[in-house]
Protein backbone atom coordinates (compact mmCIF):
# COMPACT_ATOMS: atom_id res chain seq x y z
CA UNK A 1 0.00 0.00 0.00
CA UNK A 2 1.15 3.27 -0.80
CA UNK A 3 0.21 6.27 0.65
CA UNK A 4 0.25 10.11 0.11
CA UNK A 5 -0.09 12.34 3.95
CA UNK A 6 -0.83 15.92 3.31
CA UNK A 7 0.27 18.02 5.99
CA UNK A 8 1.48 20.82 4.81
CA UNK A 9 2.20 23.38 7.60
CA UNK A 10 2.73 25.30 10.27
CA UNK A 11 5.87 23.85 11.88
CA UNK A 12 3.73 23.02 14.98
CA UNK A 13 1.05 21.25 13.20
CA UNK A 14 3.46 18.99 10.75
CA UNK A 15 5.26 18.18 14.41
CA UNK A 16 1.58 17.24 15.25
CA UNK A 17 0.87 14.88 12.72
CA UNK A 18 4.32 12.87 12.68
CA UNK A 19 2.81 9.82 14.72
CA UNK A 20 0.70 8.93 12.13
CA UNK A 21 3.13 7.24 10.36
CA UNK A 22 4.02 4.79 13.20
CA UNK A 23 0.14 4.27 13.72
CA UNK A 24 0.20 3.21 9.86
CA UNK A 25 3.15 1.24 9.66
CA UNK A 26 2.45 -0.64 13.36
CA UNK A 27 -0.71 -1.60 11.61
CA UNK A 28 0.31 -2.30 7.96
CA UNK A 29 4.12 -2.62 8.33
CA UNK A 30 4.32 -2.99 4.50
CA UNK A 31 3.28 0.34 3.90
CA UNK A 32 4.97 3.54 1.58
CA UNK A 33 4.18 6.52 3.25
CA UNK A 34 5.15 9.82 1.64
CA UNK A 35 4.25 13.75 2.90
CA UNK A 36 3.54 16.57 0.78
CA UNK A 37 4.44 19.64 2.68
CA UNK A 38 5.40 23.44 2.32
CA UNK A 39 9.65 23.37 1.84
CA UNK A 40 9.76 25.78 5.44
CA UNK A 41 8.84 22.41 6.98
CA UNK A 42 10.43 20.00 5.19
CA UNK A 43 13.03 19.16 7.39
CA UNK A 44 10.60 17.81 10.01
CA UNK A 45 8.96 14.46 8.06
CA UNK A 46 12.64 14.42 7.08
CA UNK A 47 13.73 13.18 10.25
CA UNK A 48 11.00 10.67 10.20
CA UNK A 49 12.65 7.34 9.44
CA UNK A 50 9.05 5.67 8.71
CA UNK A 51 8.81 8.42 5.74
CA UNK A 52 10.10 7.25 2.80
CA UNK A 53 10.18 10.43 0.19
CA UNK A 54 8.95 14.25 0.73
CA UNK A 55 7.31 16.26 -1.90
CA UNK A 56 7.81 20.15 -1.26
CA UNK A 57 4.59 22.23 -2.02
CA UNK A 58 5.71 25.91 -2.07
CA UNK A 59 1.94 27.06 -2.11
CA UNK A 60 2.80 30.25 -0.06
CA UNK A 61 5.00 31.88 -2.71
CA UNK A 62 3.25 30.66 -5.51
CA UNK A 63 0.03 31.70 -4.54
CA UNK A 64 2.20 35.61 -4.90
CA UNK A 65 3.55 34.35 -8.35
CA UNK A 66 0.23 33.21 -9.65
CA UNK A 67 0.73 35.14 -12.99
CA UNK A 68 4.48 33.81 -13.66
CA UNK A 69 4.95 31.26 -16.47
CA UNK A 70 7.33 29.54 -14.02
CA UNK A 71 4.99 29.14 -11.48
CA UNK A 72 2.67 27.16 -13.52
CA UNK A 73 5.58 24.94 -14.57
CA UNK A 74 6.30 24.24 -11.45
CA UNK A 75 2.92 23.60 -10.47
CA UNK A 76 2.93 20.92 -12.96
CA UNK A 77 6.09 19.25 -12.10
CA UNK A 78 4.89 18.86 -8.76
CA UNK A 79 1.68 17.41 -10.16
CA UNK A 80 3.73 14.87 -12.30
CA UNK A 81 6.22 14.01 -9.23
CA UNK A 82 2.73 12.90 -6.95
CA UNK A 83 1.13 10.90 -9.78
CA UNK A 84 4.06 8.84 -10.40
CA UNK A 85 4.28 6.31 -7.77
CA UNK A 86 0.13 5.79 -8.09
CA UNK A 87 -0.84 6.06 -4.70
CA UNK A 88 -3.88 4.24 -3.46
CA UNK A 89 -4.30 6.64 -0.56
CA UNK A 90 -4.15 10.23 -0.34
CA UNK A 91 -4.96 10.98 3.47
CA UNK A 92 -5.41 14.93 3.58
CA UNK A 93 -4.92 15.50 7.61
CA UNK A 94 -4.92 19.32 6.91
CA UNK A 95 -8.40 20.15 6.56
CA UNK A 96 -8.00 22.97 4.23
CA UNK A 97 -9.12 24.04 0.60
CA UNK A 98 -5.68 24.34 -0.71
CA UNK A 99 -4.86 20.71 0.57
CA UNK A 100 -7.84 19.33 -0.44
CA UNK A 101 -6.66 20.58 -4.04
CA UNK A 102 -3.40 19.39 -4.04
CA UNK A 103 -4.63 16.33 -2.63
CA UNK A 104 -6.48 15.73 -5.49
CA UNK A 105 -3.70 16.21 -7.84
CA UNK A 106 -1.90 12.69 -7.02
CA UNK A 107 -4.70 11.50 -9.04
CA UNK A 108 -6.17 8.80 -5.90
CA UNK A 109 -8.42 8.60 -3.91
CA UNK A 110 -8.68 11.30 -1.23
CA UNK A 111 -9.43 10.75 2.36
CA UNK A 112 -10.12 13.37 4.91
CA UNK A 113 -12.58 15.36 7.73
CA UNK A 114 -16.26 15.59 7.24
CA UNK A 115 -17.43 19.10 6.47
CA UNK A 116 -18.12 19.05 10.23
CA UNK A 117 -14.65 18.35 11.44
CA UNK A 118 -12.92 20.12 9.00
CA UNK A 119 -11.56 23.68 9.68
CA UNK A 120 -13.04 24.51 6.56
CA UNK A 121 -16.10 22.57 5.46
CA UNK A 122 -15.89 23.13 2.13
CA UNK A 123 -12.43 21.45 1.67
CA UNK A 124 -15.21 17.72 2.47
CA UNK A 125 -16.54 18.10 -0.74
CA UNK A 126 -13.57 17.20 -2.78
CA UNK A 127 -13.03 14.00 -0.69
CA UNK A 128 -13.75 10.64 -2.00
CA UNK A 129 -13.61 9.30 1.69
CA UNK A 130 -14.66 11.41 5.11
CA UNK A 131 -14.65 10.68 8.30
CA UNK A 132 -15.79 12.46 12.00
CA UNK A 133 -13.45 13.44 14.41
CA UNK A 134 -14.02 15.62 17.26
CA UNK A 135 -12.98 19.03 16.61
CA UNK A 136 -12.63 19.17 20.63
CA UNK A 137 -9.56 17.07 20.60
CA UNK A 138 -6.28 17.75 20.54
CA UNK A 139 -4.62 18.03 17.15
CA UNK A 140 -2.09 15.21 17.42
CA UNK A 141 -5.15 12.85 18.96
CA UNK A 142 -7.55 14.54 15.69
CA UNK A 143 -4.84 13.35 13.31
CA UNK A 144 -4.25 10.22 14.98
CA UNK A 145 -8.09 8.99 14.80
CA UNK A 146 -8.64 10.36 11.37
CA UNK A 147 -5.83 7.87 9.88
CA UNK A 148 -7.10 4.87 12.09
CA UNK A 149 -10.56 5.64 10.87
CA UNK A 150 -9.64 5.45 7.29
CA UNK A 151 -7.42 3.01 7.39
CA UNK A 152 -8.99 0.46 10.10
CA UNK A 153 -7.07 -0.20 12.88
CA UNK A 154 -7.56 0.39 16.40
CA UNK A 155 -4.84 2.96 17.86
CA UNK A 156 -1.78 1.57 19.41
CA UNK A 157 -1.56 1.48 23.25
CA UNK A 158 0.49 4.33 24.63
CA UNK A 159 1.38 7.39 24.23
CA UNK A 160 1.99 8.74 20.49
CA UNK A 161 5.81 7.97 18.82
CA UNK A 162 6.59 11.33 17.29
CA UNK A 163 9.77 8.66 15.39
CA UNK A 164 11.79 12.22 15.05
CA UNK A 165 15.31 11.49 14.58
CA UNK A 166 17.68 14.38 14.37
CA UNK A 167 20.48 14.20 11.93
CA UNK A 168 24.08 12.35 13.15
CA UNK A 169 27.21 14.38 14.01
CA UNK A 170 28.68 16.50 17.50
CA UNK A 171 26.46 19.06 16.84
CA UNK A 172 24.57 19.29 19.97
CA UNK A 173 25.77 21.05 23.11
CA UNK A 174 26.93 18.67 26.11
CA UNK A 175 25.62 20.67 29.14
CA UNK A 176 21.82 20.56 29.33
CA UNK A 177 20.57 23.27 26.48
CA UNK A 178 17.33 24.91 25.45
CA UNK A 179 15.90 26.03 21.87
CA UNK A 180 13.55 28.78 22.30
CA UNK A 181 11.60 29.02 19.02
CA UNK A 182 10.33 32.95 18.43
CA UNK A 183 8.96 32.68 15.16
CA UNK A 184 5.43 31.96 14.14
CA UNK A 185 3.41 32.08 10.94
CA UNK A 186 1.51 34.87 11.25
CA UNK A 187 1.67 38.01 13.64
CA UNK A 188 -1.61 36.78 15.96
CA UNK A 189 0.65 34.05 17.18
CA UNK A 190 3.39 36.11 18.23
CA UNK A 191 4.05 35.39 21.91
CA UNK A 192 5.12 39.33 23.40
CA UNK A 193 8.68 39.51 23.65
CA UNK A 194 8.72 40.32 27.30
CA UNK A 195 7.77 36.36 27.78
CA UNK A 196 10.41 34.91 25.74
CA UNK A 197 12.83 37.40 28.02
CA UNK A 198 11.15 36.44 31.13
CA UNK A 199 11.22 32.53 29.94
CA UNK A 200 14.93 32.72 29.10
CA UNK A 201 15.61 33.86 32.68
CA UNK A 202 13.89 31.16 34.34
CA UNK A 203 15.92 28.76 32.05
CA UNK A 204 19.21 30.42 33.10
CA UNK A 205 18.20 30.07 37.21
CA UNK A 206 16.63 26.77 36.20
CA UNK A 207 20.03 25.56 34.56
CA UNK A 208 22.34 26.95 37.15
CA UNK A 209 20.49 25.21 39.99
CA UNK A 210 20.48 22.46 38.45
CA UNK A 211 24.48 21.59 38.02
CA UNK A 212 24.75 23.15 42.06
CA UNK A 213 22.90 19.96 42.72
CA UNK A 214 24.78 17.94 40.41
CA UNK A 215 27.88 19.38 41.27
CA UNK A 216 27.08 18.37 44.92
CA UNK A 217 25.17 15.24 44.89
CA UNK A 218 26.69 13.56 42.15
CA UNK A 219 25.26 10.63 41.26
CA UNK A 220 23.52 10.27 44.65
CA UNK A 221 20.52 12.19 42.20
CA UNK A 222 18.82 9.38 39.19
CA UNK A 223 18.36 12.44 37.22
CA UNK A 224 17.59 16.75 37.44
CA UNK A 225 14.82 17.23 35.02
CA UNK A 226 13.93 20.80 34.16
CA UNK A 227 10.25 20.78 32.96
CA UNK A 228 8.20 23.77 31.39
CA UNK A 229 5.54 25.44 33.25
CA UNK A 230 3.24 28.39 32.58
CA UNK A 231 1.33 31.16 34.55
CA UNK A 232 4.23 31.80 36.63
CA UNK A 233 5.20 28.10 37.81
CA UNK A 234 8.00 27.62 39.41
CA UNK A 235 8.56 24.30 42.03
CA UNK A 236 10.97 22.40 42.92
CA UNK A 237 10.30 18.15 44.01
CA UNK A 238 12.48 15.58 45.02
CA UNK A 239 11.30 11.99 45.03
CA UNK A 240 7.82 13.10 44.41
CA UNK A 241 7.83 15.07 47.58
CA UNK A 242 7.38 19.19 46.85
CA UNK A 243 10.36 21.03 48.65
CA UNK A 244 9.70 24.44 46.36
CA UNK A 245 7.02 26.48 45.16
CA UNK A 246 7.53 30.25 44.77
CA UNK A 247 4.29 31.39 45.41
CA UNK A 248 4.31 29.50 48.51
CA UNK A 249 7.27 29.88 49.80
CA UNK A 250 8.13 33.43 48.32
CA UNK A 251 10.57 33.83 45.30
CA UNK A 252 13.41 31.54 44.45
CA UNK A 253 15.76 29.72 46.91
CA UNK A 254 19.43 30.71 47.17
CA UNK A 255 21.89 27.52 46.49
CA UNK A 256 22.38 26.77 49.96
CA UNK A 257 18.81 26.63 50.72
CA UNK A 258 18.30 24.21 48.16
CA UNK A 259 20.97 22.04 48.34
CA UNK A 260 19.60 21.44 52.53
CA UNK A 261 16.34 20.86 51.08
CA UNK A 262 17.18 18.26 48.46
CA UNK A 263 19.65 16.63 51.33
CA UNK A 264 16.91 16.59 53.93
CA UNK A 265 14.76 14.29 51.35
CA UNK A 266 17.90 11.47 50.18
CA UNK A 267 20.60 12.16 53.17
CA UNK A 268 18.93 13.75 55.71
CA UNK A 269 22.77 13.08 58.03
CA UNK A 270 25.00 14.33 55.53
CA UNK A 271 27.02 17.64 56.29
CA UNK A 272 26.76 19.96 53.86
CA UNK A 273 29.90 22.11 55.18
CA UNK A 274 29.66 25.77 53.51
CA UNK A 275 26.16 25.67 52.62
CA UNK A 276 25.03 24.33 56.23
CA UNK A 277 27.54 27.20 57.80
CA UNK A 278 25.66 30.13 55.53
CA UNK A 279 22.31 28.79 57.03
CA UNK A 280 23.67 29.00 60.48
CA UNK A 281 25.10 32.78 59.75
CA UNK A 282 21.99 33.59 58.14
CA UNK A 283 19.93 32.69 60.74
Amino acid sequence: MQLLIVKTSSMGDVVHAQPVVADILAAHPQAQVDWLVEPSFAAIPEMNPGIRQVHRLPWRRWRRQLWQPATWRAMVALQGQLRRPSYDLVLDLQGLLKSALWAGRADAPVAGFDAASAREPLAARLYQRRAAVPGTLHAVERCRRLAAAHLGYELPPGPPAFGLQPSAGDWRPRAPYAVLIPNASRLEKLWPERHWIAVGQRLLRAGWMAQELLSTFGTELGEVVLVPGTGGVFTITCDDSLIWDRKRDGGFPDAAKLKQLVRDVIDPDRDLGHSDRKARDNA
